[in-house]
């Protein structure tokens, strides 16, 4: 399928076709991991560029997956093609020959994928392909709001102020949460995350109260307020959108074990009354965690 390999800053012109080993397409610290993708067969030219595009999709979706692993930057920059023995370049490329954009902004924390972390790649990768149509298809309403919600949290990674990554974030809850009425935003919001997300009453407690604060400083924010006042340390949008990850995959469970008839509002109403029986919020929190569901799957 693909491998994941870290090339050493000499090879990378050689696999992108610079003219010295001192050439850069990417800045030194924003990560020389690549996917590799391997094929010895025949074909011409518009063949090829098939085989690419569909390469390339193919590395989007798992950088997508991988983003959902753990909270950090991780992105897919740019790709170009190598042939081997070295002299086919010679014949078949003309020039620098690379498809995307390379990223500039080096991030303080780099991601680390841990053996671990490999493994569970191979399981998600596996659970995705098995509900492939499932998640295909546009048409539920819930299916949309994880959508939206994938958007605005993939998205956020790449804002360059806090601004707007809360904004993002929040987005992306209102997505997953927000009540079909509209009353009430930030307090049933804030409800429905922490009671999915509350391990026990201390921590959903916290959980809302936390939602409620970013969710008031969005608010804020959007009329001229300054972010970091209001929403207070960096940290807490890092927090955010940790939590705004882990939602979207409790959500994507929920909907491919079919719960609430895959229905947006049925589930919204299941999260409200678990919010206030125990029992329900033990079983909805086994339902959406996604090792028991990969578990269940044989994964």
């Amino acid at each position: 399928f693909a491998r994941i390999e870290v090339l050493q800053p000499a090879d990378i012109p050689r696999i992108t076709g610079e003219v010295t080993i001192l050439s850069r397409l990417h800045l030194d610290g924003t990560g020389n991991a690549f996917l590799v993708f391997e094929d010895d067969g025949f074909g011409d030219d518009e063949e090829w560029r098939g085989w690419w595009d569909t390469r390339w999709a193919r590395a989007q979706h798992i950088v997508g997956v991988l983003k959902y692993i753990k909270y950090a930057i991780v992105d897919l920059d740019y790709a170009a093609p190598h042939y081997e023995p070295d002299w086919v370049n010679e014949v078949r490329r003309y020039g620098l020959s690379v498809g995307g954009r390379a990223r500039f902004d080096v991030q303080k924390e780099p991601y680390r994928l841990t053996r671990d972390d490999a493994d569970t790649l191979r399981r998600y990768l596996a659970l995705v392909a098995r509900h492939e149509s499932l998640f295909s298809d546009m048409g539920p309403r819930l299916r949309r709001a994880l959508f939206t919600a994938g958007h605005y949290y993939e998205g956020h990674h790449s804002r360059a102020s806090a601004t707007d990554r809360l904004i993002d974030l929040v987005i992306a809850l209102e997505a997953l949460f927000g009540p079909e009425n509209g009353r009430e935003l930030s307090y049933r919001i804030s409800l429905a995350a922490a009671t999915l997300l509350g391990n026990g009453p201390d921590d959903t407690e916290r959980l809302f109260e936390f939602f409620r604060r970013m969710y008031d400083a969005r608010s804020t924010v959007v009329h001229g307020g300054d972010v970091l006042r209001e929403a207070g340390r960096p940290e807490d949008i890092a927090q955010l959108g940790d939590l705004v990850r882990q939602a979207t995959v409790r959500i994507a469970v929920l909907f491919a074990r079919g719960v609430a008839g895959r229905d947006r509002g049925q589930l919204l109403k299941a999260i409200a009354r678990a919010a206030f029986d125990q029992d329900l919020r033990t079983k909805l929190r086994r339902e959406s965690d996604l090792q028991s569901f990969l578990h269940d799957e044989g994964l």
